[in-house]
């Protein structure tokens, strides 16, 4: 077996085991300055395609549910939409609750400036010394793209490898999920969110889906793909896969 079938035959036993055990999120949507329940906002999680809205109290069920790290977006008319990655455990109720804030109408002749985040300060420094690979929202914007692998798709040494659990294995060329693989040593890379390690390519530990961050939710993009391109802080023992690093957009 090539080590690109070990790689795929790992992701698929531990999807197919995933699918065995569900879970469901619950939470409430309430309007920010008055704590006054939403009703009729829409509760999705796109990557899994489900959808709910709550009811007159601002309560919300989502039942059925993949286990996993999960993009979670809340959306009314008239609010700002709000996401928030979510960790849903096999077997156990998970409960979220959102605060939405009114949308505020922006006039043309109005120009809003906003302090830099300060947790991009990393991605600033790492890309003048231009050892990896990087894109910002306005490049991706630029650029098109609408689904994360498509900017993997410009970087020679990564690849995204995609397969949709639910589909025979003859069938998993083009699939939902999509997990970065270090073409050079053909092995799955780290990953960061948001200063975070959610993959750290232990045997034990799932994969992670970058399809479950939707693109719009993107601030910037860093990729290594190997220890001597890569930061002190993300270059660990076995980081020789390549490290991914992903900034989420937040309100200023």
């Amino acid at each position: 077996m090539t080590s690109r079938a070990k790689v795929l035959a790992v992701i698929v036993a531990v999807s197919a085991s995933g699918l065995q055990a569900q879970t469901t999120l619950i939470g409430r949507v309430r309007a920010d300055s008055s704590q006054t329940p939403l009703a009729g906002a829409e509760v999705s999680i796109d990557a899994l395609g489900r959808s709910t809205r709550t009811d007159e109290s601002g309560r919300f069920v989502l039942s059925g549910l993949e286990p996993g790290l999960r993009h979670v977006q809340v959306r009314r008319i008239g609010y700002q939409s709000v996401g928030k990655m979510i960790q849903l455990v096999a077997g156990a109720e998970r409960e979220a609750d959102f605060l939405l804030e009114r949308a505020v109408v922006k006039l043309d002749s109005v120009v809003v400036t906003t302090q830099r985040d300060r947790f991009m300060t990393d991605f600033e420094a790492n890309r003048r010394i231009g050892l990896g690979h990087f894109f910002t929202r306005a490049e991706l914007e630029r650029q098109g793209i609408v689904q994360l692998e498509q900017a993997f798709d410009q970087i020679p040494s990564a690849v995204v490898l995609r397969f949709d659990p639910t589909k025979p294995k003859d069938k998993r060329g083009f699939g939902l999920h999509g997990f970065v693989i270090n073409q050079r040593r053909n092995c799955l890379s780290h990953v960061y969110l948001d200063n975070s390690l959610v993959y750290s390519g232990r045997r034990d530990e799932p994969p992670f889906d970058i399809h479950l961050i939707p693109v719009d939710a993107i601030e910037a993009i860093e990729y290594y793909s190997g220890p001597a391109q890569t930061p002190a802080k993300y270059n660990t023992l076995n980081s020789n896969c390549g490290v991914v690093v992903i900034w989420t957009r937040r309100k200023p």
